[in-house]
């Protein structure tokens, strides 16, 4: 998975740990205006990339071949790497790169 570092603070509505993880995706998404999209990466241990714009704009990039409970996960999973949303720690497998 693959998260970018802001260069610009882009206001956005806080998100607490219970929305993070119980509120619709889709809900989740508008509210915090994601542009997400499909990604043509096929290498299996790609899962996600969350990218933050110089402007401050959020874009996610889910390959095509994942399940929707994985994608849902990783999703969240960037969300909240990205929103420093306080969250238990991800298993060791788990590898965020921040560009």
């Amino acid at each position: 998975m693959t998260v970018t570092s802001p260069t610009h603070v882009r206001h956005r509505p806080l998100v607490t740990p219970t929305r993070l993880f119980s509120a619709p995706l889709s809900e989740l998404l508008e509210e915090l205006d994601v542009e997400s999209f499909r990604t043509s990466i096929s290498d299996a241990g790609f899962f996600g990339a969350l990218i933050e714009r110089k402007d401050g704009r959020l874009i996610l990039a889910l390959p095509q071949a994942r399940d929707a409970r994985t994608e849902d996960t990783v999703a969240r999973a960037l969300l909240g790497q990205v929103l420093q949303v306080p969250m238990s720690p991800l298993p060791p497998a788990v590898e965020f790169s921040i560009f």
